[in-house]
């Protein structure tokens, strides 16, 4: 026993260390930045693979000993705003002047395919014995794909506001238009209250109209954030509430439309927010007239089943590909075959959030060119709805 003791506590035979300049290209070849080591005379020391590829090339080992201005004249070295970068502004100059780890976002952009990189290229100076002997390290983080996103969401942001302004634009030169009608008539024949009346109710509903479009921007913005949703639950009968949404949206639109209303029960009764729902409703019976050819038919159905409210929106417009049924709850989508129809692209995202936070779905079922089914379902027998729109992720499949 002893034997086997001092056996197992007997030093092993004594391994030479690998010097860490033999392991230095495996350490740098394991980094997902490109890293380069230069010397003042602009000659590249050293580069790991990430930063061979980030340059075009097939392997560092073709990348050391070249001229690092060499390597970059491949490119187009370009700022944010696409302007030629200024020479003296990269980092590696930068470092070689004594800056203190200076960075920069640069656009690569290759002179053959036309292709741009973003990187983020940070520099450091090591420096020597001898100011010859110094040495930047300079690290290139592709983000790429950060700016690209950053720039489609300043992209979708732009469109947006230019939609939103034209939609909220028409009804409030609607209002104007009709009071400067009302007091010109007014100072020319006062007693003709009737004309005036008119003109006032389609104030009144122009007025209604761009006071919904400012809701659905809140909400939309509540739901994003994450943030609690003002619902004013109270008790809607669901088949009423349809009605009226359906008669105005008769009234509100060309009458070459044939829209029907059925209901398998006289009255359908939840506890729900009759504004925000009825803006539900009015989104997808507006999508149905908007993608519908005139002449069509729009059928609403109401019914009750298994504790749920239901409403089927159906039309026999354009019609939704497979792949976007999901894609069209989300902010600012719009389906390919949509993108000539004016619209905000928020009303079925708000409209799903919405649903979601009243404890209900909101679903379709559609193929291009025969039409779009859209169901809602909302339970029946809960007063309590949660209104946090945690509960409703605009995202969410």
């Amino acid at each position: 026993m002893p034997d086997l003791i001092d056996a197992a506590q007997a030093p092993e035979p004594t391994q030479q260390p690998q010097s860490i300049e033999a392991l230095l290209p495996a350490i740098f070849d394991a980094v997902a930045d490109g890293v380069t080591v230069i010397d003042r005379q602009g000659t590249v020391r050293f580069a790991n693979e990430a930063a061979a590829q980030v340059m075009g090339m097939p392997s560092a080992s073709v990348v050391v000993g070249e001229s690092f201005a060499a390597l970059a004249d491949a490119f187009e070295l370009l700022d944010d705003d696409g302007e030629p970068f200024d020479q003296a502004k990269l980092p590696t100059r930068r470092a070689l002047d004594g800056e203190h780890e200076p960075e920069a976002v640069v656009r690569f952009r290759d002179r053959d395919s036309k292709k741009d990189r973003w990187s983020l290229v940070r520099a450091r100076l090591l420096k020597g014995e001898t100011r010859d002997l110094d040495l930047v390290v300079t690290s290139f983080q592709d983000i790429t794909k950060l700016v690209v996103e950053a720039q489609d969401a300043v992209r979708v942001r732009d469109e947006f506001m230019a939609i939103a302004s034209h939609d909220m634009r028409t009804p409030l030169a609607a209002v104007r238009g009709y009071a400067q009608l009302a007091r010109r008539h007014l100072a020319t024949t006062p007693n003709d209250l009737a004309a005036i009346d008119r003109w006032l109710g389609d104030i009144d509903e122009s007025a209604g109209r761009l006071t919904g479009l400012v809701s659905e921007f809140m909400d939309i913005s509540l739901l994003q954030g994450g943030n609690p949703v003002p619902m004013q639950l109270q008790r809607v009968d669901l088949v009423e509430l349809v009605t009226e949404h359906v008669r105005d949206q008769q009234g509100s639109v060309d009458q070459s439309h044939v829209f029907s209303v059925s209901s398998d029960a006289a009255e359908i009764v939840g506890y729900w927010d009759p504004g925000r729902l009825g803006r539900v409703i009015d989104n997808v019976l507006g999508n149905a007239v908007k993608f519908s050819p005139a002449g069509s038919s729009i059928e609403v159905r109401t019914w009750s089943q298994d504790g749920y409210g239901c409403v089927a929106i159906v039309d026999e417009g354009i019609g939704i590909a497979e792949r976007d049924h999901q894609l069209i709850f989300s902010p600012m989508f719009r389906a390919s075959n949509a993108r000539g129809v004016q619209g905000t692209g928020l009303g079925l995202a708000g409209s799903r959030g919405i649903v979601m936070l009243l404890g209900g779905e909101i679903t379709v079922q559609s193929r291009l060119g025969e039409g779009s089914t859209f169901t809602i379902r909302l339970p029946l027998n809960s007063t309590t709805t949660s209104v946090r729109a945690s509960g409703a992720d605009l995202h969410s499949a």
